[in-house]
């Protein structure tokens, strides 16, 4: 796609470029008479590593439970690094959380365990009682197994490999070993709802720019997509029928804080709502994210009127250049 969009073979394009696209399509702008403009996406992660709370593995599931464990990990990646050399220093470090643009955003929310602090990380991880490591200076489960991690991707993209040989470095300083592992979406999603995937990666929030008014549903667990907790999710999902309640008491509480926004109808008791969720979040680390507000390269036709100069590229909400009316969009002569 990039390749095609370069050479000029594409009126408006968007979907499969990447800020790392960027000085190839440059080079393309008077050949192809195109432009290239750079929108925000709106996401709440451009990458985000999910722990799988309902893993198959019950010493690693039980490990994972701990926030102590999840906080840990957060601490341990560098984000500072990750934006120098894979975003060229241009996006923000940041938990997985809403953008700054939303209402709902709260500094607190994006810096909260989002700090580079190795020794603080490795602190947690002591307190937790996994001070054995083998000669390899790994960490030793409870079970006596060394702390090797498989995180799982959907093989999409190559941003999530780069990401994650960066996390890789320090989490190692941790005594924690990861190794990716990609695969098609399908077979990915499979090995999330079998519980076999001790660990994923995928973007963050799908909605970085929620209002009171948006439903809350990504906070809580109400499908089996979610990848930290699937089988909580299908539980939503199915009213009951498979799956399993949550019985990890924020995440209740995130279900119920759920149920409370359905049946409010007043703005400020879903603001206030929305507040716990997001809090609830940003102290329990369910997801770590890395950074966000990463420009987009939007690839637009020299002749085509009415595009935006600025704008938010993002499925939720609206369905990337949907809310900006394509049906306007016209080619002058």
């Amino acid at each position: 796609i990039p390749a095609k969009t370069g050479a000029g073979e594409s009126d408006l394009q968007g979907r499969y470029l990447r800020l790392d696209n960027y000085p190839f399509l440059m080079k393309g702008v008077e050949r192809n008479n195109f432009v290239v403009r750079l929108w925000q996406m709106g996401i709440g992660s451009q990458m985000a590593v999910y722990p799988n709370l309902n893993a198959n593995d019950d010493t690693w599931r039980e490990v994972m439970r701990d926030v102590r464990f999840r906080r840990a990990l957060s601490l341990g990646i560098d984000r500072d690094e990750i934006n120098q050399v894979i975003y060229f220093g241009l996006v923000l470090p940041s938990a997985n959380t809403v953008l700054p643009q939303s209402p709902l955003f709260r500094q607190e929310y994006a810096d909260a365990w989002v700090r580079f602090d190795l020794d603080a990380a490795n602190a947690l991880l002591d307190e937790m009682g996994l001070t054995e490591r083998n000669d390899e200076n790994l960490r030793m489960l409870p079970d006596g197994r060394p702390m090797e991690i498989v995180v799982h991707s959907a093989g999409e993209s190559t941003e999530q490999t780069d990401l994650l040989e960066l996390i890789h470095d320090n989490w190692l300083k941790m005594g924690i070993k990861i190794h990716t592992k990609p695969s098609q979406r399908e077979v990915f999603r499979e090995r999330l709802y079998s519980g076999e995937a001790l660990m994923s990666i995928w973007t963050g929030l799908d909605n970085g720019l929620p209002t009171a008014e948006t439903p809350p549903t990504e906070l809580a667990p109400t499908n089996q997509t979610q990848p930290q907790w699937p089988v909580w999710g299908q539980y939503f999902e199915t009213a009951g029928l498979t799956g399993s309640a949550p019985d990890l008491a924020e995440v209740a509480q995130l279900a119920d804080l759920l149920a409370q926004w359905r049946s409010a109808s007043d703005t400020e008791v879903r603001n206030d709502v929305w507040q716990q969720m997001l809090a609830i979040h940003a102290d329990q680390v369910f997801t770590i994210g890395t950074v966000n507000a990463v420009p987009q390269p939007i690839v637009v036709n020299a002749r085509l009127r009415n595009v935006p100069e600025q704008g938010v590229y993002a499925w939720a909400p609206g369905a990337y250049f949907g809310m900006y009316r394509p049906d306007t969009f016209w080619l002058a002569p």
